[in-house]
């Protein structure tokens, strides 16, 4: 809505010019702090559409999105902005670091993450150590489903059961 009403700054000037009733005038600076804080809250937006979209599981998206939103906010913080709006992008920093502080220790998310094939390691996670303990997990996971599949199936079979990587059980993701 506000983005809508940047782009009709010269309707809304042309129509307020020329209206018989006493509107309230909207100065060039408060223009110029609308589009900046419209530049400040599109990453919100963007994500939202992205985590909106019904053709894809989201819970792979919302490690990423995460840090992504921290380091847009990260770096917007260094920008120019006129004071009402460092104020806002400064306050959104704050609120997105307490909000999706422990995010990147959730192993549920992290496994999502790394089985999600839009996403490489490095795009995923800060580090390689993250990705391996994660990696580690998921085979640990894995080869225990396929060792009760075995034992439950065919007690008497040939197979033989998986090796574990590591015992892990908790892991930090970034």
């Amino acid at each position: 809505m506000l983005e809508r009403f940047a782009e009709l700054e010269d309707a809304i000037r042309s129509a307020s010019a020329l209206s018989d009733k006493e509107l309230p005038t909207i100065a060039p600076q408060e223009w110029r702090m609308i589009q900046q804080l419209c530049q400040a809250l599109k990453p919100f937006m963007d994500i939202t559409k992205v985590i909106s979209g019904e053709n894809y599981t989201t819970a792979s998206l919302v490690i990423v999105m995460a840090c992504g939103l921290t380091d847009t906010y990260s770096e917007h913080a260094k920008e120019q902005f006129c004071g009402a709006v460092r104020n806002v992008v400064s306050f959104l920093l704050r609120g997105i670091e307490e909000r999706f502080q422990n995010i990147k220790f959730s192993l549920t998310l992290a496994l999502c993450t790394m089985l999600d094939a839009r996403f490489k390691k490095k795009i995923a996670f800060a580090s390689e150590a993250p990705a391996e303990n994660v990696k580690k997990v998921l085979i640990n996971q894995v080869s225990q489903m396929v060792n009760e599949y075995i034992a439950t199936t065919n007690s008497t079979s040939s197979y033989s059961t998986i090796q574990h990587v590591d015992d892990t059980e908790t892991c930090s993701v970034i």
